[in-house]
């Protein structure tokens, strides 16, 4: 059904709407694109910037002996004490501090200190000295202090731990929580600037295109209208070049007759000679099934058959006529031409036997 419809339609109809989806469906695959790469740019932007944040106020206040165990008293006081005063605000909401082996040695939840969790693939990347990153929805067993929280969706950023006494060996990692609440709305903004941007851009793209292909259409309708034109003025002149020629070759055919005829007069005395190459030319040119000629006697006023050909039989040969009897005496006596289209509806015409 749909298919009829379209075929149905006008070429640049069927153009129009099949470019208009391919330009639709290009341009939300290019946001999509764009804005996922854009939203990927801005959330490592935002962890970079978290874990500079966090590795410059805590790294100089971690030793290498700090992470044999649980954290010294003293140690995990100082960085209680850093992390609160100096990280936890703004778009950082919570800290924790892993071990190797995937234990919590800090967390700013208690309750968190000292549980072992399976190392997840950003815990991983941190503990081989890369900056992990996962937007998380909180399912995952570490994040049980988060549930229930003024939080949804929160970035979770995993940085590698240089501790003091070792700058090239990774002891352990930070997990730091960043409230995407704060980076949401420059997201939105993104977003709606990149639709509207690529959206408007292929908008203007297509009107160029549709008023490029409509005015292209136009002119190749009036060129086609133009060649059909020339097409069937030039057939229209060959028909009367034919028609003129088939003209001119019947004109020459019948001078040939006619001279044929001439020299037959010329050249002999003789009467039914001349009245049978007169019939033979008269046969060919006319293309005529049989034909006769009558000739007047003057002395008994009767029409009487001089010479035939094309009949089935001979009983032509016995026609007498009186003038204006019949269609040949009518014709004699009113000396001017009779034509009859169809010989079944002459009723007073020769027997049908004869013909």
């Amino acid at each position: 059904m749909v298919r009829r419809l379209f075929s149905r339609l006008s070429l640049v109809t069927r153009f129009t709407l099949v470019s208009a989806i391919l330009t639709a469906g290009i341009a939300m695959a290019l946001v999509v694109g764009i804005e996922q790469r854009l939203e990927n740019n801005a959330l490592h932007q935002e962890a970079s910037s978290a874990a500079d944040q966090v590795t410059l106020i805590l790294d100089p206040n971690l030793w290498s002996n700090d992470f044999n165990g649980p954290l010294p008293p003293n140690v995990f006081a100082k960085v209680d004490s850093l992390i609160r005063k100096d990280i936890l605000h703004e778009h950082i909401v919570h800290v924790k501090i892993y071990s190797r082996d995937g234990t919590v040695l800090y967390a700013d939840e208690a309750s968190l200190v000292g549980q072992k969790f399976p190392i997840s693939d950003e815990l991983a990347a941190a503990l081989n000295g890369s900056v992990g990153m996962d937007v998380t929805d909180l399912s995952k067993p570490e994040n049980i202090g988060e549930r229930g929280g003024p939080y949804s969706r929160l970035l979770e950023v995993y940085v590698p731990i240089h501790p003091v006494d070792a700058q090239n060996e990774v002891v352990g990692a930070y997990e730091i929580y960043h409230d995407l609440s704060v980076v949401q709305p420059f997201i939105d903004d993104m977003r709606l600037f990149v639709s509207l941007s690529v959206g408007l851009g292929f908008l203007v793209l297509f009107g160029v295109l549709y008023f490029l292909v409509r005015n292209a259409s136009r002119e190749l309708v009036l060129r086609n209208e133009e060649n059909a034109h020339l097409y069937q003025e030039t057939k229209n002149q060959l028909l009367e070049l034919q028609r003129s020629e088939e003209h001119s070759q019947r004109r020459y055919q019948r001078l040939l007759a006619l001279r044929a005829i001439d020299e037959a007069i010329s050249a002999s005395l003789d009467l039914s000679l001349t009245l049978r190459i007169f019939l033979d030319q008269a046969t060919a040119q006319l293309q005529v099934d049989a034909a006769d000629i009558l000739l007047l006697n003057q002395s008994t006023s009767l029409l009487t058959f001089a010479a035939g050909r094309g009949f089935r039989t001979d009983a032509i040969k016995a026609s007498k006529l009186r003038i204006g009897e019949g269609y040949a005496g009518r014709v004699a006596l009113d000396r001017e031409l009779l034509h009859i289209s169809d010989l079944s509806e002459a009723g007073d015409f020769l027997p049908a036997s004869l013909i």
